[in-house]
């Protein structure tokens, strides 16, 4: 599965430089050939996603699916949060918008990816994730943010999108 994903990751690179120097004039990353490569590539990491918190589920031990959700949790946070400090590092200068483009895609989608798999998690695993989440302030903001980035982006799938909305319904997030 990592030949698979390499081989994704380095054609969805390819694909962004090719999109991004054929089109003149606009807002480059935004081309709509772009966005349905990119909605085709997170439908593939989402499948992954969705395998991981699936066997996270079979475990059949709650004190084994407790101590993996932790791990699980704790570095996607790790990663969103990094994510995030890269994007407003490369962002400063455009105000509230947000900026998508060469410089900044990869930072964009790990925030995508990363809010829709906590998403899923908080959804598949409610108890444990508010078990967590409530007691972390620095993790309700990372996750405010990621949300507000992922729906501004618009290139989340319109699944992932409905587990963000539920997610940001049912946690009360503000953004």
């Amino acid at each position: 599965m990592n030949n698979k994903f390499l081989f994704l990751v380095s054609f969805f690179i390819c694909m962004i430089l090719l999109v991004y120097s054929e089109i003149d004039g606009e807002e480059k990353i935004q081309a709509p050939e772009f966005k349905e490569m990119y909605k085709k590539m997170l439908l593939e990491k989402r499948k992954a996603q969705h395998e991981a918190a699936k066997r996270i589920a079979d475990l059949g031990n709650k004190k084994k699916e407790n101590e993996m959700l932790k791990v699980v949790i704790n570095k996607l946070f790790e990663t969103l949060k990094s994510s995030l400090e890269n994007l407003a590092k490369k962002n400063k200068n455009n105000d509230k918008k947000l900026r998508i483009d060469k410089d900044t895609i990869e930072d964009v989608s790990s925030v995508i990816e990363n809010c829709a798999f906590a998403s899923d998690l908080a959804l598949r695993f409610p108890k444990y994730f508010h078990k967590v989440y409530d007691k972390n302030q620095n993790w309700q903001f990372t996750l405010e943010t990621a949300i507000s980035i992922t729906l501004q982006s618009k290139l989340a799938d319109e699944t992932s999108e409905k587990a963000i909305y539920l997610v940001k319904k049912n946690r009360k997030v503000k953004k």
